[in-house]
């Protein structure tokens, strides 16, 4: 019953959602299965009367009756071809509608969710199954939903005839069919059973399987392409095993059931051929509660069969609802007050501490640090010191676990978020490559504004990416990506400068760099900076970098090692304490000469 109740729940959500754009749409389908769903018994009953009336005929009685029926029989075949064609039309187009509404609900929750939900893998699993199966599961549920009706209408129509026959017949043949439903059910449960618990192993899938697709050139010169053969097949095989169990299982018990349902329809055969042979009925009569007995067990059985697979499917509608319904783990902020629109704030961080959720290990711990207004700072420090987490937690994807970011002396969490983030211009190691033409590429760092070309260039000229543009095809019109007509490929360091590009197009008063230039050649990056430090005047820049050559032109340095800020100060400063920052810089330049 909970999950009857749940059906319905989500049954009057769906349609609260494609409704306002399909109002003539469903109320056209709703009429159409209507018309549909009682052609068959009108059908039935016309040929059960042409045949009583064509034995009459032939012992010698009227023949009017004959022509008139079978022009009425004509008639319903050719409306019945209509009703159908137009159903399957209303179908397409109801499947249409209902993929965009899905898929403006996930885009729409993955623009609102937070950054920190992003990176959670529950919830990337959700998304994962949401847009595997979420257009398939409304689609179906929405389908179902007017199975049921047409075939309950069937069954009330084929029950009232059988009930004329014999009440008897139909409790019996009503009872035979619950079995069959009884195993259905308990199917589709098992179903969504093993495609809930595989998600993460479906993960695992996709991934190996983006290997073979985007990456095969360096597994191939590793020689590790036969490895993860290996655990693709082996992963598909767990697949198809569970599956497979299912499915014998489920033909066990199925094969039970019909042969129940089979013989009470055979009993209720028998029973009106015997009125025939005792001259209570006649044969056409006999043909008609015949397909009627036809109708109710199939009417019932597919009746019962779409509600238990709506509750079934139900299960992955609930993941999309689980989606769109899914709270931000930060506060909403739209009400708080914008931070001051000209300028840069002081940044300062005040005995800040932070683990990532799930976890107990601090990746930061008791960081204290004032960033000035316009000023350049570098963050060093060993992979894994912290340093790409300090950043997280400046544009905010977290909250602190102890202390607090204050910007001008307000904490961080009593900002407009929208509007920081507004001022900041961020590019992680993980940049994205936009597969457009070029200048929209640039232009997405600013999408809120028409692109303007000149900006464009000069973005493009300041992260020494004119050069490669140039030489293209179609300059800043070239399509990026080779698997478009006329696209071109890029290596790794073009789509750095192009990222950078982008940074330089939206000119943010607060510019973060995590690795900016880790595929750069040294000359473009030295470029890099210079067009940087000329361009970035009053703005407050935040640079991550391995390269001392580039972490040196900070005017503050910050030394993060296991999660503390070890070290703090100017280059010659930290050169002349002697510690991790000079053992790390005299290292590299060591091997620079050398």
């Amino acid at each position: 019953m909970q999950k009857l109740r749940g059906v319905l729940k989500n049954g009057s959500r769906i349609l609260k959602i494609i409704w306002p754009s399909s109002k003539w749409l469903i109320g056209g389908y709703f009429l159409v299965v209507l018309i549909g769903s009682a052609l068959p018994f009108l059908s039935s009953a016309v040929r059960g009367l042409l045949i009583n009336d064509l034995s009459s005929a032939v012992a010698g009685g009227n023949t009017e009756n004959v022509y008139i029926l079978i022009g009425i029989t004509v008639f319903l075949i050719f409306l019945s071809s209509i009703v159908n064609d137009a159903e399957g039309t209303i179908q397409v187009l109801s499947g249409h509608r209902i993929e965009k509404a899905i898929t403006e609900m996930e885009l729409k929750k993955r623009m609102k969710i937070d950054c920190a939900q992003i990176e959670d893998p529950k919830l990337n699993d959700l998304f994962n199954k949401v847009n595997q199966k979420g257009v398939w599961s409304f689609q179906d549920f929405f389908a179902r939903f007017f199975s049921t009706i047409r075939f309950g209408v069937r069954f009330i129509l084929a029950a009232l005839a059988i009930t004329w026959a014999s009440p008897w017949l139909l409790l019996l043949l009503m009872l035979s069919v619950i079995p069959e439903v009884i195993v259905d059910m308990r199917d589709a449960n098992r179903a969504w059973g093993i495609h809930n618990a595989k998600a993460e192993t479906t993960r695992k899938y996709w991934d190996l399987q983006s290997i073979f697709r985007h990456q095969i050139v360096e597994a191939k010169l590793f020689g590790a392409l036969h490895y993860f053969y290996e655990r693709m097949i082996s992963l598909l095989d767990k697949f198809h095993k569970d599956d497979r169990d299912r499915e014998i299982v489920n033909y066990r018990f199925k094969t039970f059931a019909t042969l129940l349902t089979n013989s009470a329809m055979g009993v209720a055969m028998v029973w009106c051929a015997l009125r025939v042979l005792e001259g209570d009925i006649m044969i056409g009569t006999f043909t008609f509660y015949i397909e009627s007995i036809m109708n109710l067990r199939n009417s019932l059985s597919s009746t019962l069969f779409n509600v238990s697979r709506a509750m079934s499917v139900n299960l992955y509608v609930n993941d999309v609802f689980t989606m769109v319904d899914l709270p931000s783990t930060l506060p909403d902020t739209k009400h708080l007050p914008p931070i001051h629109k000209n300028g840069t704030p002081e940044i300062v961080f005040k005995n800040v501490s932070f683990a990532y959720p799930d976890t107990t290990r601090n990746v930061l711990e008791n960081i204290s640090i004032t960033i000035k207004p316009g000023e350049k700072l570098a963050v060093v420090g060993l992979n894994g010191a912290g340093k790409t987490t300090f950043v997280k937690l400046l544009c905010r994807f977290y909250d602190p676990d102890k202390g607090h970011i204050a910007l001008d002396g307000k904490d961080l969490r009593e900002v407009n978020l929208n509007s920081w983030h507004q001022k900041m211009g961020v590019l992680f190691q993980n940049f994205n490559h936009y597969y457009l033409p070029v200048k929209e590429a640039i232009a997405a760092g600013q999408t809120g504004k028409a692109i303007s070309l000149k900006k464009v260039k000069e973005a493009a000229d300041r992260a020494q990416a004119t050069g490669f543009i140039e030489n293209m095809p179609q300059k800043f019109n070239t399509q990026l990506g080779k698997h478009y007509t006329g696209g071109v490929n890029l290596s790794g360091g073009e789509w750095q400068k192009i990222a950078l590009a982008r940074m330089f197009y939206r000119d943010p008063d607060i510019v973060i760099l995590d690795e900016p230039t880790s595929a750069i050649d040294a000359q473009s990056e030295a470029a890099v900076f210079e067009h940087l430090e000329k361009v970035s005047e009053g703005k407050t820049v935040i640079f991550i970098s391995h390269r001392f050559s580039t972490v040196r032109r900070a005017e503050k340095i910050a030394v993060i090692d296991k999660g503390k800020l070890a070290e703090y100060g100017t280059h010659e400063e930290l050169i002349k304490l002697d510690k991790e920052y000079a053992r790390l810089y005299n290292l590299q330049a060591k091997a620079f000469n050398e």
